[in-house]
Formats: structure tokens, sequence, C-alpha cells
């Protein structure tokens, strides 16, 4: 991958508030996985996501003259792994997650969750 470092444009400086973590946009997407799937695997299926993307290379960095997508220093997609405990805990877990801001949106543009059922 060649090394990204550009001034965001002002449209996309409307998804990065960095004064106010709360105002910025957050999306949650769904989805139900059936068949055995361990977090080993679901971690490299989002390393060949985010290999194949190129905005998910990328993260955003403050400097004095604006705020800049650079993809030096880009880590992995983080995996959290959560046992679920009762039925429909994927629709709390999905509220929740929506109004948390970024671990750290320095680094991060995604984060990823997986709710596994004990067999």
């Amino acid at each position: 991958m060649n090394n990204i470092s550009r001034k965001l444009s002002p449209s996309e400086k409307l998804f990065h508030i960095p004064q106010n973590p709360d105002g910025a946009m957050i999306m949650a997407f769904v989805a139900r996985i059936e068949g055995a799937i361990t977090p080993d695997i679901m971690q490299q299926a989002l390393h060949f996501v985010q290999k194949r993307h190129l905005t998910l290379q990328i993260h955003i960095v403050e400097l004095p003259d604006g705020s800049y997508f650079q993809s030096q220093g880009t880590p992995e997609i983080p995996l959290r792994v959560i046992d679920k405990q009762y039925e429909n805990q994927w629709i709390e877990i999905a509220e929740n997650e929506i109004h948390q801001p970024f671990p750290n949106p320095s680094l991060w543009l995604v984060v990823s969750l997986c709710l596994r059922i004990s067999v």
C-alpha cells in the first residue's frame, strides 16, 4: 500500500468533529453469521477486509493546519468478543455502541464486535 497523507476535504470534515466526539457520525452494521467461527477467523477476515478497502487503511491525525488522513501507523481493526447472555442482547449492544465514542479516534475509523453464542 502507498503511504497516504492528505488533508480532509470540507465534506469529509462533516464526519469528523475532534472537539466534540459525540457530534461525529457513528453507524452500526449488524450481521448474523451461522456456523462455527472463532475469534481468530473473524480477526483474519477483518484483516483481509481492511487490506481491500482503502478507507479502512487510514486514520485521522490533527496537525496545526488541520485534520489529515494518514495511512502510516494505522493499526488493524480491533475485535471485541462478548459471550451471549440472553436473547436479543445484540439489540442492546448495537444501541450502546452507536453512543460510544471511538476508543481512539486518531487511530481507528471502525471498530468491530462479535457476540459469541456458546454451543
